[in-house]
């Protein structure tokens, strides 16, 4: 058995996790937090593979539609903000499992709603959940994360919700035809009520957390550490120097300090790259028409966009391996911003899809770095807490994103400057990410 040195403080448990090398647990535990955030991508996207049928069958007008995809968006934003606190202080694995369960339930249950309002309130408290979910499940994944794959780990498993999002889309288009739009509800609640089972029954609790209980669960805390290959016979005085050490947690500690700096920088490169990321997915392709291109170039225009988003993530969870991940988003939002300005004069060359293409991978993957980065900036009694709050801060974005593209182009603005606009919003992003780099 290994002999444990250590300060004290959190590092009495967390250095020990933090130094090891990936074991196969590690993949279990990530590999189940992908499917969690998979199903989040599905569960959150399905109104979108239902609603040009349910529309038809229940007769709802398009703008009344919008309230129900805007339902969902406040949902997950109150809960990013509200429920997240509630990990850091009651323990991850229960609030993620019952986030899953809640939100499978509620989705299954759509599967009966008939009218309007019954939609509307049923995405509102399904989004609780699933805003709960993404900033809970990349906690637990930071936890057990090796420090120096951390930021990398926490990246690319960001690429569960698209990859869900995009899975599902092929399954409702099976499903629909076949067994009517309902059944999508139907599907992804029940995928989701089971990967809730698996997590409870496979995955392990936030050791930070068990670290502060009353009782020590010293044994518990050793089962966890062996089954990562830590044999060690100080897991007792090494529960006692972490709890004697444990910081506040709580809201009120990501703005102590120095930290509370960080904490504002992460929400306005959360709050800019989610209002680029949502207004660029909602009015790209009207935008494009709008400058005499053909429907189906425009749509093309929108589908290079989605595409940089994978490659995007990957490619950046691999950059932050080996260099710091501030700088990597530094260069990131910097070429966005080039890119974006640049579709403008693209328009009718060669050019337009590469630059749109570009701009998808700094911005949709460049939101899955931003992700690692805010798992980077927090404690661990805090992690869930500060990144519920940056989660659910950029979703304000993501929510005025299309509504000042309507505003714009309501105006009369022309498509350039509404290009110069999003490109503005990447810079500020660049800004942000380089004074985080100088506090850090």
């Amino acid at each position: 058995m290994s002999t444990v040195r250590h300060t004290g403080g959190t590092t009495a448990l967390h250095a020990l996790l933090e130094a090891q090398s990936l074991k196969s647990y590690h993949f279990v535990v990530f590999g189940l937090c992908f499917l969690g955030l998979m199903l989040d991508g599905f569960c959150a996207q399905t109104m979108g593979y239902v609603a040009p049928v349910l529309k038809e069958q229940l007769h709802i007008p398009p703008r009344e539609l919008g309230r129900v995809f805007s339902s969902s968006i406040f949902g997950m934003l109150l809960g990013s903000i509200t429920l997240s606190v509630v990990a850091d202080k009651f323990g991850r694995r229960p609030v993620m499992v019952g986030a899953l369960l809640w939100a499978g339930a509620l989705v299954t249950y759509t599967a009966t709603a008939r009218s309007l309002d019954e939609l509307i309130v049923l995405r509102f408290l399904t989004g609780l959940g699933l805003g709960t979910l993404m900033p809970t499940l990349l906690a637990l994944i930071s936890e057990y994360a090796p420090l120096r794959s951390r930021s990398t780990i926490v990246t690319i498993a960001c690429t569960g919700f698209v990859v869900g999002a995009a899975v599902g889309g092929g399954i409702a288009s099976f499903l629909i035809p076949h067994y009517g739009p309902y059944s999508v509800f139907l599907f992804s609640g029940i995928a989701t009520i089971a990967i809730a089972i698996l997590l409870q029954l496979c995955a392990p609790e936030s050791i930070q957390y068990l670290a502060g209980k009353e009782n020590l669960p010293v044994e518990r805390i050793g089962a966890i550490l062996r089954r990562f290959g830590i044999e060690t016979d100080e897991a007792a005085e090494l529960v006692r120097s972490s709890r004697n050490a444990r910081g506040n947690a709580g809201w009120k500690a990501i703005f102590s300090g120095r930290q509370g700096v960080i904490t504002i920088l992460l929400w306005v490169v959360n709050f800019t790259n989610l209002l680029d990321l949502y207004f660029l997915s909602n009015w790209l392709p009207t935008l494009l028409k709008s400058y005499g291109l053909a429907l189906a170039v425009a749509i093309a225009g929108a589908t290079a966009l989605q595409s940089g988003g994978l490659p995007g993530s990957i490619v950046l969870g691999i950059l932050i391996r080996r260099f710091r991940i501030e700088h990597v988003l530094m260069i990131n939002f910097l070429l966005a911003s080039i890119a974006i300005a640049s579709v403008g004069y693209a328009v009718g060359t060669e050019f337009l899809h590469p630059a749109i293409f570009i701009a998808g991978v700094c911005i949709i993957g460049g939101q899955s770095a931003v992700n690692g980065l805010s798992a980077h900036c927090y404690a661990p009694q805090v992690r869930s807490t500060g990144m519920g709050w940056a989660m659910g801060v950029g979703r304000i974005g993501s929510i005025l994103g299309p509504i000042i593209g309507a505003s714009m182009v309501a105006n009369h603005r022309g498509p350039q400057d509404i290009m110069f606009m999003a490109a503005g919003a990447a810079f500020i992003s660049f800004v942000a990410v380089t004074f985080m780099a100088r506090y850090k």
